[in-house]
């Protein structure tokens, strides 16, 4: 999944490297929220009230909310990547969040390059590639930093600090002075 992301199509890299994430993450493995036992006290109640609409709905609509109900007992994708980020020890900030509805606009075939300039795709690529190389490198305990390749200058971080775009913060900082 790696490798075939660096050597895709750019608009179609975020999906590559977001897949890679899920893979390590083990996000695909469906998470409870409640114990069975409590879960199906609240289900049969649920499973009551819908009962109660068959005259109102048809039974299509009525079987399609029957059979959802089960999926309310699992986390989110999102909390449970969140949860899967903490359970490895790293955090993720505002911008690297962002970086996810990269992959997803990427994953879904969503427009996310009218909005943008190439250099700003690229960029945002490249912050999301380092982000795939920190939840690796955490993974198998290779390193405990990474270069971030989202900053033009391309530092060398812990593993544990989240990506930040240094230009944004050096403009802050000469537009407001101390």
């Amino acid at each position: 999944m790696y490798w075939h992301s660096v050597f895709s199509p750019i608009h179609t890299q975020a999906s590559g490297y977001g897949a890679a994430i899920e893979y390590v993450l083990n996000t695909k493995k469906d998470e409870k929220i409640l114990e069975k036992d409590e879960f199906n006290k609240i289900s049969t109640q649920l499973l009551s009230v819908i009962e109660g609409y068959k005259n109102v709905y048809n039974l299509d609509t009525i079987s399609n909310l029957e059979n959802n109900i089960q999926r309310l007992n699992f986390l989110s994708n999102t909390k449970l990547k969140k949860k899967r980020f903490k359970e490895l020890g790293i955090d993720t900030n505002t911008f690297e969040n962002k970086l996810w509805q990269l992959r997803h606009d990427s994953a879904h075939g969503n427009d996310s390059t009218s909005s943008k300039t190439f250099v700003q795709l690229v960029r945002e690529i490249h912050g999301f590639q380092s982000l795939c190389n920190r939840v690796i490198l955490k993974h198998l305990n290779l390193s405990n930093y990474y270069y971030d390749y989202y900053n033009y200058s391309f530092p060398i971080n812990e593993i544990t600090k989240s990506i930040e775009d240094l230009e944004e913060t050096q403009e802050l900082t000469e537009n407001n002075p101390q």
